[in-house]
């Protein structure tokens, strides 16, 4: 390291900071735009009739061209909605249980539903020769 004397300069090199004059004027010119933009939307705003207390529609100027909806209030009412859904379709089940003649040992001893019979809930469906199960 060394030491500098009184006579000595340190010179230190520093590039010359750019100043971006572009960016100003990007950032001017989009101001006065939205600006402008607003400007004219709320000078072309035209004011809507608004409907009276008594729910009937505001009448329009004599020199308004554009007509105004009607609208009719009624009280909430809690009433069934009917939703019913027509689909064409092959509905297959959740689970899938494969009968055989024999598993594990246990022979079906009766079959009580066909193919394509509906069931309910705990029907019985079949049932098992229990005289291994007793053994």
């Amino acid at each position: 390291m060394e030491v500098l004397n009184d006579k000595e300069k340190l010179e230190i090199k520093t590039s010359p900071v750019r100043k971006r004059p572009g960016l100003w004027y990007g950032v001017l010119a989009v101001v006065l735009i939205a600006a402008i933009v607003l400007a004219v939307g709320y000078f072309r705003s035209e004011k809507k009739p608004v409907a009276g207390a008594d729910g009937a529609a505001a009448k329009p100027d004599a020199g308004s061209e554009k007509a105004v909806i009607s609208v009719r209030l009624l009280p909430v009412q809690v009433r069934p909605v009917n939703m019913k859904l027509l689909v064409s379709g092959t509905v297959w089940s959740w689970d899938h249980l494969t009968l055989g003649s024999e598993v594990g040992g246990l022979k079906v001893d009766g079959i009580f539903v066909e193919e394509g019979d509906r069931v309910r809930k705990g029907q019985v469906l079949a049932t098992l020769q229990s005289s291994i199960l007793k053994a």
